[in-house]
């Protein structure tokens, strides 16, 4: 048979399986906070900034004052032959967009230039001349052209009247039919 256990022990037991449950949640809670201690961010929330998106052209323009210091020297490289006349600026000064730099010397393009306006001027006469040719040599094949359909067209008058006379020589004569006296 059976006994009945003695409350002390059921209260014993109760008492065991309450401190285990404990045991476990106070385990869950320790996990869980450790495990937010290991993946906390490294950015706080005051430094994200976040804004709405919106759709359309964007300019972007920096306002700055300093001296540039150039990383690398760089060979400026002139569009046209020439040679340095003068120097603007001196080595470490500031210089402004569109400042100049350099002053070339322009006399060597500036009669590059006229030789090239020169010879463009003569290709636009003789372009003006060919196109001059060619109309007069269009005019000459349509009046060409024309005089051609003229002997055409005598060539087949002349060649009806051929064809009608030779259709009057060959025609055998008609006779007339005489009436009768009786």
């Amino acid at each position: 048979m059976d006994r009945a256990i003695a409350p002390a022990i059921q209260s014993q037991r109760r008492r065991r399986r309450w401190l285990f449950v404990a045991g476990v949640v106070v385990a869950l809670l320790m996990a869980v906070l450790a495990f937010r201690t290991v993946l906390k961010p490294s950015i706080s929330r005051t430094d994200i900034l976040t804004a709405t998106v919106e759709t359309g052209d964007v300019e972007a323009s920096l306002t700055a004052a300093g001296t540039i210091i150039p990383g690398r020297e760089v060979v400026i490289t002139s569009p046209i032959q020439s040679t340095i006349s003068r120097v603007a600026v001196a080595v470490g000064a500031r210089v402004k967009p569109g400042e100049a730099i350099l002053e070339l010397d322009k006399e060597l393009t500036n009669s590059t230039l006229a030789k090239l306006s020169d010879e463009q001027l003569r290709n636009q006469n003789k372009n003006s001349q060919l196109q001059l040719t060619l109309e007069r040599s269009l005019n000459d094949l349509r009046a060409q052209a024309q005089v051609q359909a003229v002997k055409v067209r005598s060539l087949q008058s002349a060649l009806r009247d051929e064809q009608q006379l030779l259709k009057l020589v060959a025609a055998p004569p008609k006779m007339c039919a005489r009436p009768s006296s009786t």
